[in-house]
């Protein structure tokens, strides 16, 4: 399950998102969405078994406002597309896309009953630039959308080798791919040659709330080979992507 429960590190409230909302330039109109939403998770989300029975309250704003630290990584402009792989119940894809209704996302979930809650999410709030694709990112990567967004976002999907293999093959040269890590841990090397990854960096745009979690940002450099991304089995045997995770210790300047 994409958004199960995980410990809460910090304190989390509608007042914590609704400064980072303020914050990121989000209106009045963004806070409301946000708070239905929140609403829409905590009743059908859970009733639907597509969250944890715990992702209520303090744990559940602790979500949204992981979701909405992508923007402080990479801000999403006008125009710009933006592809959510593996959406889940729409965090953070349809967190984001709240606050921004100038930028298109797409909400890629191949499982039908997530997909569904998120068209009644899209439908409920009025996301007019949001799309809800139910079907596999495999299957997507090997059709005209191929390398069509400018960004690629994916949190608690995968591990990050599976994610950028994913993700890279769906963004354009030139483009964007956020991957939330797990908490402390930074990017000792890494290494996607095949599937076009140039530059990176890892970013704790939420250490003021206590989060140690980062954000991996990989720019997409030259085209992804036409084999990838491959089926999970393949992609578990012999990863495309090298990511060398390495504890943060006590001490050390990358410390959030």
């Amino acid at each position: 399950m994409k958004q199960g429960a995980r410990e809460v590190e910090g304190e989390f409230s509608r007042e914590s998102a609704a400064r980072l909302v303020e914050l990121l330039g989000g209106d009045d109109d963004a806070e409301g969405k946000l708070l239905a939403y929140f609403r829409l998770v905590e009743g059908w989300g859970v009733q639907w078994g597509l969250v944890s029975p715990s992702m209520r309250g303090e744990v559940l704003w602790r979500h949204v406002v992981e979701s909405l630290a992508g923007a402080l990584v990479r801000f999403p402009e006008a125009r710009e597309a933006w592809v959510d792989v593996g959406s889940g119940a729409g965090l953070p894809g349809a967190v984001l896309a709240m606050v921004f209704p100038h930028t298109s996302f797409s909400l890629v979930e191949a499982a039908r009953r997530r997909a569904t809650f998120l068209e009644v999410v899209r439908e409920k709030l009025g996301l007019a630039n949001v799309e809800v694709l139910g079907v596999e990112s495999e299957i997507l990567a090997r059709s005209d959308r191929r390398e069509s967004w400018d960004v690629a976002i994916a949190r608690a999907v995968a591990p990050a080798p599976q994610s950028l293999e994913l993700c890279l093959p769906l963004v354009k040269v030139g483009g964007d791919v956020l991957i939330w890590l797990p908490p402390g841990v930074r990017v000792g090397a890494l290494e996607a040659e095949g599937l076009g990854a140039g530059e990176y960096e890892v970013s704790w745009p939420l250490r003021d709330y206590g989060v140690r979690g980062g954000i991996l940002r990989v720019r997409k450099e030259r085209a992804s080979r036409p084999l990838y991304p491959r089926r999970l089995p393949g992609r578990r045997r012999a990863p495309a992507a090298r990511v060398d995770l390495e504890p943060i210790g006590k001490g050390d300047e990358q410390v959030p």
